[in-house]
């Protein structure tokens, strides 16, 4: 009886091994893009599962995973993708894009990305000057749009340089 709970116990672990998902190397990334994970080695169990889609693919990808299970480094990982592309000198050209989603889930982000992403077809030709685009950020709080309008100013007009014209509309405003 012991032989047969031992060789079932011997079966059991190798299709458990066979079963178990590879964690995927930070050092897998292109070393510009490592620092970004730099809190650890390893990309998780769920993290892990994605890194060939997200990264070498241009599949779109739904994920629903509990807190804490490595959504926001997907996330990430998404953005890198898309830095990789720019790398790689393949710039989409984008038409309107309305995003809807809760509160923390990286809209401003995505906001912020779509901007840069403007830049960058400014600098390489695709618009023949800053002022053929406009980005519109809407918000229901007056306080938000005044911190996202100091926020942007310095990082998009001080910061970057660009001749952008930033503007804070409310309801209170008379004249812009």
């Amino acid at each position: 009886m012991e032989n047969l709970a031992s060789e079932f116990h011997s079966q059991q672990s190798d299709s458990d091994s066979q079963n178990l998902i590879q964690l995927k190397p930070i050092s897998l990334l292109p070393p510009q893009y490592q620092r970004v994970f730099s809190e650890f080695t390893y990309f998780n169990a769920v993290q892990s599962n994605f890194v060939e889609t997200l990264l070498e693919t241009d599949q779109s990808v739904v994920v629903s995973a509990p807190t804490g299970s490595g959504k926001t480094v997907l996330f990430e990982m998404a953005i890198l993708k898309l830095l990789l592309d720019v790398d790689n000198g393949v710039y989409l050209i984008y038409q309107s894009v309305v995003v809807s989603a809760p509160t923390g889930s990286g809209k401003t982000v995505l906001f912020e990305m779509a901007i840069l992403k403007l830049l960058l077809d400014v600098d390489n030709g695709v618009y023949d000057t800053i002022h053929d685009i406009k980005a519109v950020y809407i918000s229901p709080l007056k306080s938000l749009c005044s911190e996202k309008y100091n926020v942007w100013k310095t990082k998009f007009v001080e910061a970057g340089g660009h001749q952008l014209r930033i503007a804070e509309i409310t309801g209170d405003t008379v004249d812009q």
